[in-house]
């Protein structure tokens, strides 16, 4: 029986021959000819997970990142978080974190703190108020009160994210996200068994789909979160000189890596497809010399301009979405098929190098009401 690590891979490919979408093995050859080996060696193994925090035990310490990694989502929502915090998903997800962690002696961090954890706590903790007051236009001394939608339902998605991740460890009777993942990782044969406990134990942990290509439903799993748990947790085990829960692990799909794919023909939309529109194809076209310009770029030194604008890019449908998603795991498996490089290594490379110089300003695609990515 396949493992869930091998289903992750397995459906990948089932959607790219399909024929729902195209992988360029012929662009794949140039992209990995232009990378830079100096530069893809810096920025391969780093996932944004950087804290300057100190911990007092390591359960702390895995209920922090292990959170961080629940709630590492929001991509369809970077327009309205930048419009009230300027930044984007990830920065005010990290920021939310430490929040919490400052605020650890409220008890937040517990299984009773997170399952009651409320929309005022949300909103406090985040900085971001979903309510606009302001004088009436024509009526001297009445407020008028609006609701931000958008920022709204960000909000209540990391509220109910929380939530749920407390009530399960209540019926679990563990008090802290951090013991709970301790006692997985050390149970555990290998990163599959993780991986299944995750994604059985809670919803937002499973990132599958079935979606129907002519008429043939494809059960995609990707199981995102679960996948960069198993990497970071053991990252975090590792400097303790624990076991970590090993295995050859596929990528941790979100809307960069498939984004930056379509930039560099990796993937390609088939320009017939009913799947797709033109605006999503035509927002991932580029020039024959804009296109040499992107990968010519891979060749030199990257220097880090995070103040570059990013434009907004289609938002997608969750069957376009995870199609995409599904045939960036195949990609990238087949480039570190064809190289030395593990699939784990061109993810961070990728998802590096997409935050500097000329690539930051490349569209990416997004989705909202989803906890997956």
């Amino acid at each position: 029986m396949a493992t869930a690590i091998d289903q992750v891979r397995e459906s990948a490919q089932r959607v790219v021959e399909s024929g729902a979408i195209k992988i360029s093995d012929e662009a794949i050859s140039t992209l990995l000819t232009a990378i830079n080996p100096s530069t893809f060696t810096k920025l391969s193994n780093n996932h944004g997970y950087n804290l300057p925090l100190k911990y007092s035990s390591i359960e702390e310490e895995l209920c922090i990142v292990g959170l961080l990694t629940a709630l590492n989502y929001g991509s369809g929502y970077r327009s309205i978080l930048h419009k009230h915090t300027k930044m984007g998903a990830f920065d005010n997800i990290k920021r939310f974190i430490l929040a919490l962690f400052l605020s650890k002696d409220s008890g937040f961090l517990t299984a009773d703190g997170l399952a009651n954890f409320t929309l005022d706590h949300t909103i406090e903790l985040m900085n971001i108020n979903p309510f606009n007051e302001h004088p009436h236009p024509t009526l001297p001394g009445v407020v008028v009160g609006e609701k931000d939608e958008m920022a709204f339902e960000f909000i209540t998605l990391v509220m109910s994210t929380l939530n749920e991740i407390g009530s399960t460890l209540q019926q679990l009777g563990v008090d802290c996200f951090g013991s709970y993942l301790k006692h997985t990782f050390s149970k555990a044969n290998d990163a599959n068994d993780v991986v299944m406990e995750l994604v059985t134990r809670f919803d937002c942990f499973r990132d599958e789909y079935v979606v129907s290509i002519d008429d043939k439903p494809i059960t995609v799993k990707l199981y995102k979160k679960a996948l960069l748990m198993v990497e970071v947790v053991n990252t975090v085990l590792k400097k303790h000189s624990l076991t970590p829960a090993t295995a050859k692990l596929p990528i941790f799909a979100d809307n960069v890596i498939p984004s930056m794919l379509l930039h560099w023909n990796v993937i390609e939309i088939p320009e017939n497809s009913e799947i797709f529109g033109a605006e999503v194809r035509h927002a991932f076209s580029h020039t024959t010399e804009k296109y040499e310009e992107m990968v010519d770029g891979l060749r030199e030194e990257q220097k880090k301009d995070l103040l570059g604008e990013k434009v907004a890019g289609p938002a997608l449908t969750p069957l376009q979405a995870c199609i995409l998603r599904s045939s960036a795991v195949e990609a990238i498996r087949r480039m570190s098929v064809r190289s030395t490089a593990t699939e784990v290594e061109y993810d961070g490379f990728i998802w590096s190098v997409s935050k500097q110089g000329q690539y930051r300003s490349l569209v990416r695609f997004s989705e909202i009401r989803t906890v997956y990515y």
